[in-house]
């Protein structure tokens, strides 16, 4: 966008006398769909407005300052408030085979929420296992040829080890941190997404993991989301 500060009869000859001068203006925001400002690892979204006085002869001065946009983003979809689950074996080698099956009561979470996760493990091997629980976040940049892809650990819970040709009920709750960015997927070149991922991590011989998407909202956000499935379902 771009708005000059004086009208079209005072531009061009019109001489602004040295002193201080202090002219009011507004912006009006777009009302379109602009993404979050956010800054990430390989890439960042940032909103600056600057202004400029033009000076005959001379360089122009500048003046910028940054301001922040925060989007509710229309992150809607028809799983996000419904329980959530996955399953997952590996084989270890020679020493047998190692089951895990994940549950979660919904995808959709506000800041500050807190991820309850029930693991049903099943170890049919001769190695002690040891379930770990992580919620990381996963960036990717895109551009024309590439994509760049960070991940990075949010939260991490350690289960109890659980020895050979046993099975257990494993419950581990994950606190979503209250300043933790929300999703971020209105950008078309930059996106942050949110992943569970249960492994039973068995050393050397090799590693089961499944992994769950995890939406984060701000409360708005929710909101939004909870009335469109009442107007969905009644």
């Amino acid at each position: 966008m771009k708005k000059h500060l004086l009208d079209d009869s005072m531009r061009g000859s019109k001489m602004i006398d040295v002193g201080r001068h202090v002219y009011p203006f507004t912006f009006e925001i777009p009302d379109m769909e602009l993404p979050s400002s956010f800054k990430g690892k390989h890439g960042k979204i940032r909103y600056r407005l600057e202004v400029r006085a033009s000076r005959s002869m001379r360089l122009d001065r500048k003046a910028k300052e940054e301001f922040f946009i925060v989007f509710n983003e229309d992150l809607s979809t028809p799983d996000i408030m419904k329980p959530q689950y996955i399953c997952a074996d590996k084989k270890l080698l020679t020493s047998g085979n190692v089951a895990l099956n994940v549950h979660t009561k919904r995808m959709g979470y506000l800041q500050g929420d807190k991820i309850e996760v029930r693991a049903e493990i099943i170890n049919n091997s001769n190695k002690t296992i040891t379930p770990k629980y992580y919620l990381y976040e996963k960036q990717s940049f895109y551009t024309k040829l590439k994509r760049k892809v960070y991940t990075k650990d949010i939260v991490k819970e350690r289960g109890q080890p659980l020895g050979p040709r046993t099975q257990v009920n494993d419950t581990k709750v994950l606190p979503i941190p209250d300043l933790l960015p929300p999703t971020l997927l209105s950008c078309s070149i930059l996106k942050l997404e949110y992943r569970l991922k249960v492994v039973l991590d068995a050393s050397l011989t090799g590693n089961a993991e499944a992994k769950l998407p995890v939406i984060v909202m701000r409360e708005s956000e929710m909101l939004q989301e909870q009335k469109q499935c009442e107007s969905m379902f009644g």
